[in-house]
C-alpha cells in the first residue's frame, strides 16, 4: 500500500544500543531507564553486559541515568507526557552535577 511504513521502537532490540559503539576509544551512554530491562540478565542484551563488552573491546565508557531526584519527577510512568517539564527540571539539574566528572572523562 502506497504511503505506508513499519517502524519498530529500538528498545525492542536494547534499552541502550551501546554496543552500537563497538570500536570506539570513549563512550558515554544515556540510559534513560537507568539500564532497568525487560530481557533476562542471562541473555546478555542489559546495560552492563553491553559496558563489558565495550570495555574488553577497548572502549573507555561511561554511563548516565537518572539520579533518585529526575526517577521522582518521572514517576511511576516514564512515558507520561504530564511529567515531562518536571523531569526536564530535574535532567538539567544532573547534568549540571554531573558536568565536572563529565569534563575529567573527556579530559
Amino acid at each position: 500500500m502506497a504511503g505506508v511504513r513499519d517502524y519498530i521502537d529500538v528498545g525492542y532490540r536494547r534499552n541502550e544500543n551501546a554496543d552500537l559503539a563497538a570500536g570506539c576509544d570513549w563512550v558515554l551512554v544515556l540510559s534513560p531507564f537507568g539500564g532497568r530491562s525487560l530481557h533476562r540478565p542471562e541473555w546478555g542484551l542489559g546495560l552492563s553486559a553491553q559496558v563489558e563488552e565495550l570495555r574488553s573491546g577497548g572502549s573507555r565508557v561511561e554511563t548516565i541515568g537518572p539520579d533518585a531526584d529526575a526517577l521522582e519527577a518521572f514517576g511511576a510512568n516514564m512515558m507520561n507526557p504530564a511529567a515531562r517539564p518536571g523531569a526536564a527540571r530535574a535532567g538539567h539539574a544532573q547534568e549540571l552535577r554531573a558536568a565536572e566528572a563529565l569534563s575529567r572523562f573527556w579530559g
